[in-house]
């Protein structure tokens, strides 16, 4: 993955590059060749760290607060592919088109590789 392959979005200050049905984004500021490493490695991981990202979900209070008590696979089939934004510790997930309401994004921080998992955010759409 390089540089040249994203698309450059002038208003946003954003590249951006989609694979497999993923949106990869990357600000401005945060293209450098340590967060086009980070990228292509959350990609890859991505499928199979998909299981552990729906257990955190389903377990989160804020998560059931909105959707109630769902399962991890239940979760998982319903999230549907991510828009993934990098930047050099990590970044975050939004799923814009998941089939657990039509009103919410739910976005999820993680470190590195998906070393950790950090804040969940569930916010109406504008």
């Amino acid at each position: 993955m390089e540089k040249k392959d994203f698309k450059y979005n002038e208003k946003f200050k954003q590249y951006s590059l989609e694979v497999d049905g993923m949106q990869i984004e990357i600000d401005s500021f945060h293209m450098t060749d340590k967060t086009l490493k980070l990228a292509e490695g959350v990609l890859k991981l991505y499928p199979s760290k998909l299981k552990e990202i729906s257990e955190y979900l389903a377990d989160a209070g804020i998560f059931t607060a909105f959707y109630g008590d769902r399962s991890p696979t239940e979760v998982a089939e319903k999230l549907h592919e991510p828009i993934i934004r990098v930047n050099e510790m990590g970044g975050v997930l939004s799923y814009t088109s998941h089939e657990l309401d039509e009103q919410h994004i739910i976005e999820l921080e993680f470190v590195g590789l998906f070393k950790t998992f950090d804040s969940i955010c569930i916010d109406a759409y504008a």
